[in-house]
C-alpha cells in the first residue's frame, strides 16, 4: 500500500545510543527537550518532549553505553501535527539544560509515525552536546519513508 501524503504525524520514537566511555552519558539532573520544528530554532514546535517535572532532581540519567527511547508527541497536545508530505522539510531540535558541566556523546534513530502506518526513519551520525553547545538541529531531509504494510487475511 502506498503512503498517503496527507497522513498526519502521530508520534516520534527517538532511540538514543550513548557513547561507551565514562563521562559520555547525560547527567540525571540535565533537562532534555526534543522538538520537531518546521523552521529555525525558535520557530513554533509541531511536536515536543521534555523530561520535566523535577528535571533538576537527578531523575533522568542516560548512562554511558546504554540505549534509551523517548516518545515525542504532537504539540500542543491533540494538535494534528504535520502531514507526511512535509516531513523531509522539518528538523529535530535537541536541547539540554545542564546544572553545571555535562557532556553527552550519542547517536540516535528517530522513527516518525503517521496515521496511515507510514514511518519516516532517520539515523544520526555521532553527536556531542554540552553545557556550552547545548542545542543542535538535525535535518529530517535524509529520512527514509516506509509505506504501511499490507496485511492479508488468511
Amino acid at each position: 500500500m502506498a503512503s498517503n501524503p496527507n497522513s498526519p504525524f502521530t508520534s516520534m520514537e527517538m532511540t538514543f545510543k550513548t557513547g561507551p566511555l565514562n563521562g559520555d552519558g547525560k547527567d540525571g539532573n540535565t533537562r532534555l527537550e526534543l522538538f520537531i520544528l518546521t523552521g529555525p530554532i525558535g520557530a513554533p514546535a509541531v511536536a515536543y518532549y521534555n523530561n520535566d517535572p523535577a528535571w533538576d532532581q537527578d531523575n533522568d540519567p542516560i548512562d554511558p553505553g546504554t540505549t534509551v527511547t523517548r516518545v515525542v508527541m504532537p504539540s500542543p497536545v491533540g494538535s494534528p501535527g504535520f502531514p507526511l508530505s512535509k516531513v523531509l522539510n522539518n528538523k529535530i531540535d535537541i536541547k539540554i539544560t545542564a546544572h553545571g558541566n555535562d557532556t553527552w556523546k550519542f547517536s540516535f534513530v528517530a522513527k516518525l509515525n503517521f496515521a496511515d502506518g507510514s514511518i519516516a526513519t532517520v539515523t544520526s551520525v555521532d553527536l556531542v552536546i554540552d553545557q556550552d553547545a547545548r542545542e543542535l538541529l538535525y535535518p529530517l531531509s535524509g529520512a527514509v519513508i516506509t509505506a504501511p504494510s499490507v496485511v492479508s487475511a488468511a
